[in-house]
């Protein structure tokens, strides 16, 4: 569980049917996406796939949770382009939901 699934997924338990704002997912009922930063450095888990993004571009990527510790870089492997095209896609547009929400103070209530 990431930070940002707390919220809903405690919202979830509480069976709060009120609008919040959160960006996480409850992971009582979904695969919970990651996203954490240190320095510049971004690591994003979704679907399967963990990336390690430097500078906007991807500089590693693993199975997770099969390759948890980081033994098998598969960021220049064919057979996974496609899959980690969509899953770089999916960090981006979280960055960017993030960052104009707190550029234009929406982080208000939502349903």
């Amino acid at each position: 569980i990431a930070q940002m699934d707390i919220l809903p997924t405690l919202m979830n338990v509480l069976h709060y049917d009120q609008p919040f704002y959160a960006l996480g997912k409850n992971v009582l009922e979904k695969e919970a996406t990651i996203i954490t930063k240190n320095g510049n450095v971004h690591i994003f888990i979704a679907e399967g796939i963990r990336i390690v993004v430097e500078n906007r571009v991807i500089t590693q990527a693993y199975l997770h949770p099969a390759d948890s510790v980081g033994k098998h870089n598969i960021v220049a492997e064919p057979t996974y382009k496609e899959q980690l095209n969509r899953t770089f896609k999916q960090y981006q547009a979280l960055l960017q939901v993030y960052n104009n929400d707190m550029i234009d103070d929406k982080m208000t209530v939502t349903k």
